[in-house]
Formats: structure tokens, sequence, C-alpha cells
């Protein structure tokens, strides 16, 4: 008992210095190796940090001392290393604070809200790939409705908390100067974007370059023909969205396998949705078109239009009405063809169709050939097959130039399993606002021999730089004896779209369709006209022999009581010229570009 009540253990236990002990201090614990290493390791990274830390601001001062040394102020090398040096000083001190500062709002940001501000930035850039536009340009262009909404959410959540007494009273103050702030930036920007803008260094048209030239003996070729105008729809007669190709369609035509000459680049998501977009897939395209004919009998030209690449939702193929009420009032048949279907859609671009663009316009005409023949058809002998033309906007006017090509050919250049059999006599061409290179079979552009060929091109196209067209103007090649004839006109202040209806003003896709400087633009009627009276007069003079037009490819004055008063610049070459010397494919000076000629010179520096 005494034991036990000196030990305090009531139950008889054993003295600690006669048992085992178990310590409880860290002290006494085995050392941890793992443990060990990692606190060398921080150590040592501590110590080292100082001396990389100077390492850098050697570094950032040592490269503004060279960039000086390189300068050369001209006050000598030791003022060009100090200058170097204050310089580089004066960018560490601002960059090192702006560091600390953005390094302090982020120390006390949030985690939700920072997690959130990624979110948005992350939707940003995802949303503009999706337009097909790069991450720093969606950034750039979302920054500010961003930054504007999570101002005034910050004015109005200010406006909800705020308390009573003078913090109250201050809140609200703050608050309300947020929010306002808010819905003022807010209405500015949507001003901004709404307003058409300016442009202060559009050139003065003026009276047309050179003076006045002898006006044209001709009628106006942009006024109605004697010729009454009817219209009809041909078509899949299944179309979903579009009654005109679906039950209200007067002609039926058969789909066509365009699967050769389309090479998808869709996801298969992308691929689905198309598909049940529009009920088919690319084995089995309609032949859908818009018609415009003289209600008289006899025979008539032939004349197909087809658009670009345009939202495939928003269809292109009515917007060229004006050209076919028009052309068929003065005895054409106008036929608008219907290519939507391969046009681009929020999933993106089909893949490469160029191709498929260009075969199917050969497919129509030759339903064109067969009911020209077939009795009881409404065109049977209306269709005057050996003058036919075709038109083409943007996309559409490369399409013309491979469809004539296909036209030749005997097989298809990128797959020689598909067979050609058209020889239609195609005798124009007619380019808006053409691209030129996006199809290039086997690498190769394709030639244009021997047909007649005018292009249009806006200075203000908003969609293509340059002037694409006017290479496929210097490829048109003049062989045979019949008189063949080529021509281009600019047009300054002509945009891409206008020349359609349907597309109007807003050249690019949005948002940055939002941003285009549309003030300095040529009215929508302006534009049109000027199609209206080159198309009309190209198409008189080459499918009917109107040799009285031929005067306005040469000099656009001789039409200037047709025309919009704005600046254009023309060219015309016809099979008729033959170049002496054009010096693009000789070294030597002497030598002409006509075989056995020599040419000389004295005094030409």
């Amino acid at each position: 008992m005494k034991c036990n009540a000196i030990f305090g253990d009531k139950g008889g236990g054993v003295p600690p210095e006669l048992g085992t002990s178990r310590p409880n201090n860290a002290a006494h614990r085995a050392p941890n190796p793992v443990r060990a290493s990692l606190s060398s390791l921080a150590q040592f990274l501590r110590s080292a940090r100082s001396g990389a830390g100077a390492g850098l601001v050697v570094a950032v001062l040592l490269l503004p001392v060279y960039a000086g040394l390189c300068l050369r102020t001209g006050f000598g090398m030791l003022a060009d290393a100090v200058c170097g040096l204050l310089f580089g000083a004066s960018i560490l001190v601002v960059a090192t604070s702006a560091a600390l500062l953005g390094l302090a709002i982020l120390r006390r940001i949030p985690l939700c809200f920072g997690a959130l501000a990624t979110a948005v930035f992350a939707c940003l850039i995802i949303t503009g790939k999706g337009f097909g536009h790069p991450a720093a340009l969606s950034i750039r262009l979302g920054l500010w409705p961003i930054f504007l909404l999570a101002l005034a959410g910050a004015g109005t959540s200010v406006l909800l908390r705020r308390g009573p007494g003078r913090p109250g009273r201050v809140r609200a103050v703050l608050g309300s100067v947020m929010l306002l702030a808010a819905v003022g930036g807010a209405g500015v920007l949507v001003f901004w974007l709404a307003a058409p803008g300016e442009d202060p260094f559009l050139e003065d048209a003026g009276p047309m370059a050179g003076g006045p030239a002898v006006p044209l003996e001709a009628s106006n070729p942009a006024d109605v023909g004697p010729y009454q105008v009817a219209f009809l729809c041909y078509g899949s007669g299944t179309d979903r969205h579009r009654p005109e190709y679906g039950p209200k369609v007067a002609l039926k035509t058969p789909s066509v396998d365009a699967s050769s000459f389309i090479e998808l680049g869709h996801s298969r998501l992308g691929l689905w949705a198309r598909q049940k977009y529009w009920g088919f897939e690319p084995n089995s395209l309609p032949l859908n078109a818009r018609v415009w004919y003289p209600k008289d009998d006899g025979r008539f030209p032939l004349v197909l239009i087809v658009h670009g690449n345009h939202q495939m939702d928003e269809p292109s193929d009515a917007g060229y009405a004006y050209l076919g009420e028009l052309l068929a009032s003065r005895g054409f048949i106008v036929v608008s063809v219907d290519e939507n279907f391969l046009n681009r859609s929020w999933f993106g671009n089909l893949g490469e169709e160029n191709g498929a663009r260009s075969w199917l316009l050969l497919k129509h005409l030759e339903l064109w050939r067969a009911w020209n023949e077939q009795e009881g058809n409404p065109f049977c002998q209306r269709v005057d097959l050996s003058n036919i033309a075709l038109i083409g906007h943007s996309r559409g006017g490369e399409a013309i130039v491979h469809a004539a090509a296909f036209n030749r050919l005997t097989h298809h250049p990128g797959n020689a399993n598909v067979l050609f059999r058209f020889g239609f006599n195609i005798k124009t061409l007619i380019a808006i606002a053409p691209t030129d290179g996006l199809y290039r079979p086997r690498g190769l552009s394709l030639p244009v021999r021997d047909l007649n060929y005018l292009v249009l091109q806006g200075s203000h196209d908003g969609d293509l730089g340059g002037f694409p067209g006017a290479g496929t103007f210097h490829r048109v090649l003049f062989t045979s004896d019949e008189y063949r004839m080529k021509a281009a006109l600019y047009i300054y202040r002509a945009n891409h779209g206008q020349f359609n209806t349907v597309w109007g003003n807003r050249d690019r896709r949005p948002p940055l369709r939002h941003l285009l400087n549309r003030g300095p633009l040529l009215t929508g009627e302006d534009q049109r006209t000027i199609a209206s009276v080159y198309v009309s007069a190209f198409l008189e003079a080459t499918l009917r022999g109107g040799e009285e037009y031929l005067p306005l490819f040469r000099d656009y004055r001789r039409a200037a009581q047709w025309l919009p008063r704005t600046i254009y610049f023309s060219r015309f070459q016809d099979s008729e010229f033959h170049a002496i010397t054009d010096f693009d494919r000789r070294v030597e000076v002497t030598e002409t570009t006509l075989p056995g000629g020599t040419q000389s010179g004295e005094r030409l520096g």
C-alpha cells in the first residue's frame, strides 16, 4: 500500500525507471531522411534566391546598356551606356512595382471570383475560335463589354448592400457612380458599333479623269428591256426550309453525287448537325435554282449566276433578283443557282468544297440541255445553247473559271476515275469580287482560254484583300481566230457584299462585322447600278454581238451618263492585241516576246 501511494499506481504497477519508457518529445525521435532532404533543399533554394535575383537585376540592366551601345547617341560610348543603364533602371522599377501591385491584388481576390474570371476568358477564347478568330483578338473584343458588365454588377451590389449613416451614403454614391459609368459606357459602345463610321481621307470623285469623253451611241444597258418577265423555281421538292424548293417547286430535279469533289473537313458532330439541318449528305446534293425568263416565244441565251460563301441559313441565291429581272427583260434566260448547302455554318465550313461548286454548275447545264429537247417542258426549244454565260460572285467568281475548265476536260483533275462529258458552248465569264487560288487541283491554276472575261472589284472590299481577280485576268489567253475580249473594272468605295441584296454592307462575320467602317461606302443601289450596266453591256457585246458597247470596256468615261459618280480604273485587252515585248519572259533585252524579232535603242538613259 505504501509503495502504491508513493508511485500513484492503484493497480500495483512498475516504477518508470524500472519499466519501458515511450518518448513523447520530437527531439528524441529518429530523424526522417526524406524530411531532412527537403529541409536541405529549401535551405539551398533560400540561399540561392538572393543570388539569382541579383543576376536577374544585372540582366535587366545589361540589356538596355547593350541596346544603348548599339543605338549610338553620338555622345560617346560612356554616354550611350549611361543612357541605357538609366532607361533599364526605370523599366526595372516600373515593372517591379506593377508586378508587386498585381500580386497584391491577386492575393486579395477570392478563389471563386478568380475561377469565374478564368472561365469568362476561356469562354471568350473558345467562342472566338468558333468564329475563326485568334485568342488575342477575341479577348480584346470581349474585354470592354465584360468590364462594363462587371462594373454594373459591382455598382448594383454596392447599392443593394449599403447600410445606414454616413458610410451608407458614401457607398450609395460610389455604387451609383459605378452603375452610371457602366450604363454610360455601354451606351457609348452601342452607339459606336451602330454608327456607320466616316473616313476623313476619302478622295473626291470630282469630274471623271481626263475630261469628258464622247458618250456611247447606244441605249443604257441597265434600262428595262422589251420582254415581259416570268419567274419560277426548280429543285428537289423536298427542301426543309425553303418552300420554293419544297412543295412550291415548279420543276422537280434529281439529286447528284458530289462526294468525289468534297474533302470533308468537319468533325463527326459537325457533319451530323449539317446533315440534320439539310436532310441530305454530299452524295445526294439537290439541283435547285431560281429562273427569270422572257414570256415571249423564241430562243434566248442562257446565263447562270452562282453566289459565294455566306451563312448557309441565310440563302444567297435570291440576292441577284435585280440582275435576273433586268436581263430577262432584255431577252436572256437567267438562272440563280442555289449552292447554300455548301456554305459555312455555325459549326464551320464543310471542308474543301470549291471543286463541287464548279461541277454543280455543269450539272445544272445538263438539265437545261435535256429540257431544251423535252416535249412538254416549259423551256423546250427555248434555250440558245450556243450562247452560254456564267456569272459568279466571291467564291462563285472563282467557281465559274473552274467550271469552264472542267467543261473542256475529259477527267476530274483530282480523281481520274471521274469522267467529264460536258462540252457546252460557254462563251462568257463574269466574275464579281472573285476569290482566286482557293481551289488548285494538283497544285495548279486551271487555264482560261478563248473565253470572254469581265471582272468587277471594289476598293473597299472588307472580305478580300487586294484584287484577286486580276490574277485570273492575266491568265486569260486568246489562241483562236474568233474575237474574244477581257476587261477589268476597279470601283472606288464599292464593297464585297452589296452586289448581292442579301449580303448587304457588312462584309465580315460577327463580331467583326460590327467594327467595319461603312460610312465611306457607295450605297447598295449605286453599286448594283454599276454591276447592272457592266454585266448587261458585256452580255450584249459577247452573246449578241452588240459592238456598240465595246468602247465602254476600253474607256469607262464613255458611259459616264449611266454610272454613279465615283473613281473607276479599267483595263481592257482583246484577241487582236499582240505584245511585241512585255519584258516578262526574256532576259536578253534585244530579243522580243514575238519569236524571231529583235529590238535596239539609243540614248535611253
